[in-house]
């Protein structure tokens, strides 16, 4: 019926979208025995054939940006901007092949320049420590420190994502497998006719409500699982980053921070007195220091004096303009 959802009347053929039932559900299936909708593409409004044609139906109006044929088909506008547009990409793809193979078919002029860079290539793989052989592809990178500890906390960040999602996919297949396969159809049974929808929606829901306790279940289990998870995910790579700083040699191993040091003036050099005292007090070398000066309260000052410095004044640029 047109305005009362899963109530049917039974009409002859030619009354297919009258008597109060669904206006544009005009054409009679012959298989089904339902009056449905038309099933020609872009067809805004049709009616069905006269017995002895081959389809079912034809459109008498056809939806923006399409033309009905003869045939009582709608037919699409703008197709030659698809064609246009593969015919394009044809010659573009022509011409990049034909491009790779005049460039692969000439001869090398810069052999020396291509093993340079061949080895700078080589250079800059990553090799295993006091050799130069390459990890191999079966290496643990969750365990293994190839590139830092960086490297091993993203490899365990995605073994941890799969452990996650494997288990919330395990837990709730033993659902299906232990109480009920219908949890894996509820809401996707399919339905040809108006009728099967309406008996699938009416199953559906009474099937739903039955098994609720189910999906509660695991969305608790999952709730759960994924909290302590995290907390375990969370403590490991902390674990793991400390042992990899305090036994393998890591870049923080080459960097010291100082902190609360005295005012100094920025006429004192204060690089070198500071690497000078941090050599002696640790009896290391130190390569080189780099201060952060506290210059908030003078910031307006500082900036201008900085752009004074970068930008030329008039006399100067005439002087250098005389100069050449």
């Amino acid at each position: 019926m047109r305005d009362e959802f899963c109530h049917f009347r039974c009409v002859k053929k030619e009354e297919c979208g009258l008597l109060n039932t669904v206006q544009n559900a005009t054409i009679p299936d012959e298989r089904l025995k339902f009056c449905r909708h038309c099933e020609v593409e872009g067809c805004m409004q049709c009616v069905a054939s006269k017995p002895g044609q081959e389809s079912l139906e034809k459109c008498q109006q056809c939806m923006p940006g399409y033309s009905l044929t003869r045939e009582g088909e709608c037919e699409m506008h703008g197709v030659w901007v698809f064609v246009l547009i593969a015919a394009v990409a044809g010659v573009l793809l022509v011409f990049a092949i034909w491009w790779y193979l005049c460039v692969s078919s000439k001869p090398s002029v810069n052999e020396a320049g291509v093993q340079y860079g061949l080895e700078c290539r080589a250079r800059s793989r990553i090799s295993q420590a006091g050799t130069s052989e390459t990890y191999a592809l079966s290496t643990n990178l969750m365990t293994t420190n190839v590139a830092g500890p960086g490297t091993m906390a993203l490899f365990r960040f995605e073994f941890a994502i799969l452990v996650w999602a494997i288990t919330l996919l395990a837990v709730w297949m033993g659902f299906v497998y232990f109480v009920s396969s219908d949890l894996l159809i509820l809401g996707n049974r399919p339905a040809e006719s108006p009728q099967i929808l309406c008996a699938a929606i009416k199953w559906g829901r009474q099937r739903q409500m039955e098994l609720i306790w189910t999906k509660v279940s695991w969305m608790a289990f999952a709730y759960a699982f994924s909290f302590a998870g995290a907390i375990c995910y969370g403590v490991q790579q902390t674990k793991m980053f400390a042992r990899v700083s305090a036994e393998e040699e890591v870049m923080t191993r080459y960097v010291a921070i100082l902190e609360g040091l005295p005012k100094m003036k920025g006429s004192e050099n204060v690089e070198e007195i500071l690497k000078d005292a941090v050599a002696q007090a640790c009896e290391v070398e130190v390569v080189g220091v780099s201060v952060c000066w506290d210059f908030g309260e003078h910031r307006e000052e500082v900036m201008h004096a900085l752009e004074d410095a970068e930008e030329p004044s008039e006399g100067q640029g005439s002087a250098n303009t005389t100069s050449r």
